[in-house]
């Protein structure tokens, strides 16, 4: 998980692995800038995964739905619904 967070940047998935030994710590010592993201990982939340290929295709319909409940296009019962009605269809296909 070490080799994976200094080659992509992100944040482990697990805080103790920037506490480890033969983790993190020499490399957030040399990268200041991560320290930030290690010290609010305790504020993250689970975020929903999509099963199959369709994963960004839903990610984006969440997205658009978002976009036109607060434009006022749809209420946030009707983009709700017909949101999850669609990546519900797109899911049953995978």
């Amino acid at each position: 998980m070490a080799a994976w967070t200094e080659g992509t940047g992100y944040v482990p998935p697990r805080k103790d692995v920037a506490d480890a030994e033969n983790g993190l710590k020499e490399f957030l010592a040399e990268n200041d800038m991560m320290n930030a993201a290690i010290e609010q990982m305790d504020g993250v939340v689970p975020w929903t995964a999509f099963p199959g290929d369709a994963g960004l295709q839903a990610e984006q319909m969440l997205l658009d739905m978002r976009d036109q409940i607060l434009g006022g296009q749809v209420t946030a019962e009707e983009g709700m619904t017909k949101a999850q009605e669609t990546i519900n269809q797109l899911l049953s296909v995978q």
